[in-house]
This record gives C-alpha cells, sequence and structure tokens, in this order.
C-alpha cells in the first residue's frame, strides 16, 4: 500500500502547506491493491488548504546520520577494481571452456598463458571432455586458479542424475535423478548429500556447481529438462532447492540457480534453438519463480538466465538472458535479486542463429547479466563489448557494477595475489 500512503501524503501536506508542492517518494514495490479499489473521497482534505496557515518551518536539531564505513573486504575490492584497466573489466566478464584459452581440453599449454594474458577471464567450466583422472583435474585447476589470482571461478555441472560431468573419478559421489530424491521427499537426506558432494568438488579445487535446477516440470513433453527437475509440485522444488543450497553452502561451493525464468514449462530445448515459455504473471510468480525466491532466501550467490522468451508478459520473443525486462524487471526489481547474474552458454543455438557473438554479449549486460558464459567467439565479444563501452552505448557505470557483484562473491580477502 505504499503507492496510496504516498497519495494520501501528498494529499494531507497539501492542506497543511497551503498550496506548496510536495513531490512524493518513488517506490519499486507494486501496490498492492489497483487505484480503482481505493476510496477516492477519503483521500479530500476535510478542511479546504485555504483555511489552514502556513507553518513556520524550522531547521532541524537532530544530528546527521553517521555513514557506515565500508568494510576491510569492500575497500579490497574497490582497490582491485581501481587497479583494472578497462580491458581487464571487460574480460573478466567472461567465463570460458579450458579449450577457448588454448591448449588441449585436459592440460595447460604455454600458448594458454599467452591467450590469458590478452584476454584475461574470470572463470572456467569444466565438462567432461576435461576430466580423465583426480590428479589430471586438480593439477589443471591449480593452474589456472594460479593463472587468474584471487577472484577466479573454476565451476562445474554436478547436478546428479544424468548431468555428471565428474562421474568418472570415484572421489565423487554419484547422485540418483533430481526427481527421485524430490520424490522422496527426505530434504534433511537432500541436504547430507549436496554438502557431500559439494565437499568433493570442493577438494578437486572446483569453487562453483551449477545446480541445483530450480525449474518446474509443468510440461511432461520436456526432455530438455524431465527427470533434471525435483518434481512437477513448485512447492516440493522449492523446498529441494533451498536444501541444495545450503547443502552446498555448508560445504563453500557458490551454488547457482537455473534456468530463470524457468524451463520446465517449455517444449524446446535452448540448445537447439529458440524457446519460449507461454504463461501469465500469476503462474510465473505462483509456480515458476517459487523455487527462485525460496534459493534466494537460501543465500544463493548466483542465478542462471536461459535463453527462453515470455512473450505473454514481456510483449516480445527476446530470450531472456538478452532481455532488460526480464532480468532487471522481474529478477531483480520483482524477485528483489541484487546477486550475480550469469548467462546460459552463449553457445546455444537459441543465440548462435539468431545473434553475432559481440551483440548478444552487449545486449546481455545491457539487460543486467554479470557473466557471459562461454561466447562462440570470445576475441570477438569482448573487443564488441570494451567498443561498446568507449562508444558510449554500454555506460562504464554498468561494467563496474557487475565486475563488483563478482568480486563480491569470489573475491577472497587477505589473499596475497588478489586479481
Amino acid at each position: 500500500m505504499k503507492f496510496f500512503t504516498c497519495v494520501l501524503m501528498v494529499a494531507l501536506c497539501a492542506a497543511l502547506l497551503a498550496g506548496c508542492a510536495v513531490e512524493s517518494p518513488t517506490s519499486t514495490e507494486q501496490p498492492s491493491a489497483s487505484p480503482a479499489s481505493v476510496d477516492k473521497a477519503s483521500l479530500t482534505p476535510a478542511v479546504s488548504p485555504e483555511a489552514v496557515p502556513s507553518p513556520t518551518l524550522k531547521p532541524s536539531t537532530a544530528p546527521p546520520p553517521t555513514p557506515v564505513p565500508p568494510s576491510s573486504r569492500e575497500k579490497a575490492i574497490e582497490t582491485v577494481m581501481d587497479n583494472m584497466s578497462l580491458q581487464d573489466k571487460v574480460a573478466s566478464l567472461f567465463w570460458v571452456k579450458p579449450s577457448q584459452l588454448g591448449g588441449t581440453v585436459t592440460k595447460m599449454l604455454k600458448k594458454t598463458r599467452t591467450a590469458y594474458a590478452n584476454t584475461p577471464v574470470s572463470g572456467v567450466v569444466f565438462f567432461a571432455e576435461n576430466v580423465s583422472s583426480t590428479q589430471q583435474v586438480q593439477t589443471l585447476i591449480e593452474g589456472f586458479k594460479e593463472l587468474g589470482g584471487n577472484g577466479f571461478a573454476v565451476g562445474v555441472d554436478e547436478e546428479g542424475g544424468r548431468v555428471s560431468r565428474l562421474s568418472k573419478l570415484s572421489g565423487v559421489p554419484s547422485l540418483p535423478p533430481m526427481a527421485q530424491m524430490g520424490a522422496a521427499g527426505d530434504m534433511k537426506a537432500l541436504y547430507a548429500d549436496m554438502y557431500k558432494l559439494g565437499g568433493a568438488v570442493r577438494e578437486l579445487g572446483f569453487n562453483v556447481n551449477f545446480a541445483p535446477v530450480c525449474d518446474v516440470l509443468t510440461d511432461p513433453r520436456n526432455t530438455a529438462i524431465g527427470d533434471r527437475s525435483f518434481s512437477d509440485d513448485p512447492q516440493v522444488v522449492a523446498d529441494c532447492v533451498t536444501a541444495a543450497v545450503k547443502g552446498l553452502k555448508a560445504a563453500s561451493i557458490v551454488s547457482c540457480l537455473k534456468h530463470f525464468p524457468g524451463h520446465g514449462g517449455t517444449e524446446g530445448d535452448s540448445h537447439t534453438g529458440a524457446v519460449s515459455l507461454y504463461a501469465n504473471l500469476e503462474h510465473l510468480t505462483t509456480v515458476e519463480w517459487l523455487p527462485f525466491t525460496a534459493g534466494i532466501e537460501a543465500g544463493a550467490p548466483m542465478v542462471m538466465v536461459g535463453h527462453i522468451s515470455l512473450p505473454d508478459v514481456a510483449a516480445e520473443e527476446t530470450p531472456a538472458s538478452l532481455s532488460p525486462s526480464i532480468v532487471n524487471g522481474f529478477l531483480r526489481r520483482s524477485l528483489g535479486y541484487n546477486g550475480l547474474v550469469i548467462t546460459d552458454s552463449m553457445q546455444m543455438e537459441a543465440i548462435t542463429d539468431n545473434y553475432g557473438s559481440a551483440e548478444a554479449a552487449i545486449l546481455a549486460l545491457s539487460a543486467g547479466c554479470d557473466i557471459i558464459l562461454m561466447p562462440a567467439d570470445l576475441t570477438a565479444a569482448v573487443d564488441g563489448v570494451y567498443k561498446a563501452v568507449s562508444d558510449g552505448r554500454l555506460p562504464i557505470e554498468r561494467i563496474d557494477e557487475a565486475v563488483r557483484r563478482r568480486l563480491n562473491v569470489f573475491y577472497v580477502e587477505n589473499e596475497p595475489d588478489a586479481e
């Protein structure tokens, strides 16, 4: 009711100040009732403004509020940013596959260091092809972390079930499909499984697991998600997501909620083409977004935005990852999320069939995403974003905001090799 409280305050202040103009404060919250439901007579002052003398305004004697000093961590992050060039800031907004930095899929070669020096990305993502043994994985991760320094991210998709990149390694627990875990309904067991999985992933050197899946399987024809979803019941999915996020967090692993705005109610697969979710705002709020809200409240530091359009509410066919109305509008303002936002892989055909690497990266950052995941052409994407900033199309403030969000998640205070 903040909106209508503001309206009432304007009317009352107009009466007291005898025609002095008062501007009502803005609010990002949505009113809980429509204007038609308010008794307009209740907003009419009982006394004519002309009958009320103007009060004598006296300056306040209250001391000004004491500003909150920045923490040592905040100061350290700002110092890191002050020492970054624009080129470094732009490059740090990209995460790639190891092979995109040269070398083989399982080894780092000398040319990898040269590639990184030219394009200092801030993260790599491992797939099954990058995994041959425990020692090999640990050595490769150590090399990338040494190369990238403090704040470097190394991620993997280890959901359980059919999405397991580390299944050939004996030390990583083999989890059943999420649908099976959701059907069991044992949140303590799910928490324990995710804690154990997180510990094993952390032991290998990873600090990010792209899990849990927050998608509600509302369309049984959906094979892209299928048993990767905990359930077709949004509350069950929300409970499972909460347990999973807390389990991974306890193991010091960054979790990632995916795939906003919801991939469980689509027929298509964004790997192979454009995908749309046809749903009204009520359905989105009470079904698709309930698990994301639960995960955010549980402390998930990262959300992955998929390449899924919302034509019924966004009035466009633009993929969510490139849509300001979906990222800045629904995710950030409606759900109140201010954490790190990463795109789904930009090598998916939902993007590559319709956008070049540079344009897709620029649009994603403009929409409110902070990390661009695996562009099809890394050099073109980085150069395109840099040019967009230099030309004024993309504000430097947007770049700084994204860099700061990333560091807030991954910067480790008191490590000497910051960035």
